[in-house]
C-alpha cells in the first residue's frame, strides 16, 4: 500500500551529518538541504561574497537539525581559516551530489 499523505508529512527525512575539522577539539554536524531552501542555496552559490561561509551557516546545526549560526554570525565566521571551511565545504558537497557542479563555481571564485 502506497504512503499516505500524512505519513510522507510526519517524516523526518533531512539527515544530519558529521565532519571532523582539523584543530577543532569536537566535530560539526550539518544538515542536508530542506527542498524549500534550494533556491537560497543557488542563490548563495551564484551571489555575492563570502559564499562558502554563507553555505556553512546555513546548514551547520546541532543535533536536533536546529541552527548553529544565524546570518549574523557570518562576519565572524569569515575569521576561521580557509582551511577549516573548506573541510565543511568539501564534506557539504560530498552529502549533496548535485552541488559538485555548482560548487566548482565557487572553487573558480
Amino acid at each position: 500500500m502506497p504512503m499516505t499523505r500524512e505519513e510522507i508529512l510526519a517524516i523526518d527525512d533531512t539527515p544530519i551529518h558529521e565532519v571532523k575539522v582539523a584543530n577543532w577539539p569536537k566535530p560539526l554536524l550539518f544538515r542536508s538541504v530542506r527542498a524549500d531552501e534550494t533556491e537560497r542555496v543557488y542563490k548563495i552559490i551564484n551571489g555575492g561574497p563570502n559564499k562558502h561561509v554563507n553555505l556553512v551557516a546555513l546548514l551547520c546545526c546541532d543535533e536536533e537539525g536546529n541552527p548553529l549560526f544565524t546570518e549574523d554570525d557570518v562576519a565572524e565566521l569569515c575569521k576561521k581559516s580557509m582551511s577549516s571551511v573548506q573541510q565543511i565545504m568539501e564534506a557539504i558537497v560530498e552529502a549533496h551530489p548535485i552541488l559538485t557542479a555548482d560548487t566548482a563555481e565557487l572553487e573558480k571564485n
